[in-house]
């Protein structure tokens, strides 16, 4: 469990091989660039929900040790509040579900290797799943912002 704490500590705040962390990337994202898209792909806003959702979804499945499946409307919500205020706020919600999911891993002693609520997967496997998901939905944010700098130059 210690190695997952430091894991999911590492990408939130530290130094990562692959470039800038979940904290340095957010914080860098202006208003123009988080509504950018290639094409029909989602914008850094709906990442940055998607990537809310799954982690409350891990923290949901921890605490009530039920597995639900996150529904459409909460996975890939549809948006039309693009303010500054708004982002704050899921900023700060965000924020938030990193210091839930550290305390909920802090306060519980879960075997990595037991089987979860959701069928064919250890707890392990969730856990690491949630540090891969941020890492991979990252890799995508950074390469919009990419983009947006390219085409606003």
């Amino acid at each position: 469990m210690d190695r997952i704490i430091a894991r999911y500590r590492k990408i939130w705040t530290g130094k990562t091989w692959y470039g800038k962390n979940i904290s340095e990337t957010l914080e860098a994202i202006t208003t123009s660039k988080r509504t950018k898209r290639i094409r029909d792909s989602y914008n850094i806003v709906e990442l940055v929900l998607h990537m809310l959702a799954w982690r409350r979804y891990v923290i949901a499945i921890v605490l009530t040790g039920v597995h639900q499946e996150v529904p459409d409307q909460e996975n890939f919500p549809k948006i039309s509040d693009y303010s500054d205020e708004y982002w704050q706020g899921l900023l700060e919600d965000f924020a938030e579900s990193q210091k839930e999911l550290l305390a909920i891993w802090q306060d519980f002693e879960l075997d990595l290797a037991a089987a979860s609520p959701k069928s064919g997967y250890t707890w392990g496997d969730i856990f690491n799943g949630i540090i891969n998901h941020d890492v991979y939905h990252l890799g995508q944010i950074n390469f919009l912002q990419k983009y947006a700098d390219a085409i606003d130059s």
